[in-house]
């Protein structure tokens, strides 16, 4: 299994990571194993928090390229900290609170729902560009 200390020996970033938060809440949301539930609600509360650390590292080039666009762009920002970090806070919670809390299956369901679209808005308000040709970094 991965540890939270694995994830920090690593190169991932934000971007690779928020992937996995992604692919691990879908899991999450369409699992009808217990086990597999449980596996996959403890690998993303390591991924969640490594989030925290990635969100303060500077993006790479490649990054930087990615997050650029043609057209100008309301906010040129190339950290993610105040905003996502936030997210990733309640989105650590919700799943601190599925995997530790005995619900009703009906709750576990529906704040299974809420993690994974807070999830999904988190990735997508990372992927948005955040850079237009010719505009100055900050």
């Amino acid at each position: 299994m991965t540890t939270q200390n694995d994830l920090h020996q690593t190169d991932l970033d934000c971007f690779d990571i928020m992937e996995s938060c992604e692919l691990l809440t879908g899991v999450m949301l369409e699992s009808q194993n217990p086990t597999e539930y449980r596996a996959a609600c403890k690998c993303l509360n390591i991924c969640l928090s490594s989030l925290e650390n990635a969100f303060t590292q500077p993006l790479s080039a490649s990054r930087i390229a990615q997050l650029t666009s043609d057209e100008p762009v309301e906010r040129i920002n190339t950290h993610f900290h105040q905003q996502s970090e936030l997210l990733r806070q309640y989105c650590l919670a919700l799943a601190e609170v599925l995997l530790n809390a005995a619900l009703p299956q009906q709750t576990n369901k529906k704040l299974t729902g809420l993690l994974y679209d807070l999830t999904d808005y988190m990735a997508e308000d990372l992927r948005a560009p955040r850079f237009a040709r010719g505009q100055q970094l900050h």
